[in-house]
């Protein structure tokens, strides 16, 4: 009997300390700016105002070792403010194309948590409330506000572009990382067309975004 009475009890407290937990994450996410109300996802900053006009062909990003390996690569610019960045790179199903970073013109701030583009939000706080409200981010590929490509505008078949650091491509679904470039493993193209580009939100929480980067990527087959 004592037994039992004990598991109630830690059952009933430890209930009690998920809605105390649930109760504080809400008010952190108010208090924080990233509030569950949305907003019209607008990016009207002159710095985020230019995107590609005309597509970059595979033909044009050869895989490395071919006569015209100088230009096997392109340099993005990546707004986390914009719901959908265009790269201009059309790719092919098939191909694999590492990203790295070259510049962060505006650091990466979703509303007032700290965050990168690589892990998204950085605190255990934040990674927890994020957990708790994982089916509100967009692709559920990443963690919150890490960067996030897809081929074609649409979220669906979504990968992360800065996945954790890989030792072994093993079971691993088709859009994968699967050849060591730099930091980061490459990503097979699960299809054919172009890479979009975002910082893993809530439709409708693009407004208080804040952050700039320079991405080079790199055809690598």
């Amino acid at each position: 009997m004592g037994r039992q009475l004990a598991t109630l009890i830690t059952e009933v407290l430890a209930t009690r300390s998920q809605l105390y937990r649930f109760c504080f994450s809400l008010v952190y996410l108010f208090v924080g700016g990233c509030a569950l109300l949305p907003k019209p996802d607008t990016c009207e900053r002159s710095s985020c105002m230019l995107e590609p006009t005309e597509l970059v062909s595979p033909a044009e990003l050869p895989a490395p070792g071919s006569v015209t390996d100088n230009i096997s690569h392109a340099i993005v610019q990546v707004c986390a403010c914009r719901p959908w960045n265009r790269t201009g790179i059309k790719v092919e199903k098939g191909q694999e194309y590492a990203f790295q970073i070259v510049e962060r013109t505006e650091e990466w701030v979703d509303g007032d948590v700290k965050s990168t583009p690589e892990d998204g939000w950085t605190t255990g706080l934040s990674r927890s409330i994020g957990h708790a409200f994982s089916l509100l981010k967009r692709s559920p590929k990443a963690n919150w506000y890490a960067l996030v490509g897809t081929v074609g505008k649409a979220d669906e078949g979504s990968f992360a572009v800065f996945n954790e650091r890989l030792n072994s491509s093993e079971s691993l679904p088709e859009t994968s990382r699967v050849t060591l470039s730099s930091d980061w493993l490459s990503i097979v193209m699960g299809k054919t067309g172009e890479i979009y580009l975002y910082a893993n939100d809530m439709n409708g929480r693009y407004f208080n975004n804040k952050g700039i980067l320079q991405l080079k990527i790199t055809r690598t087959k």
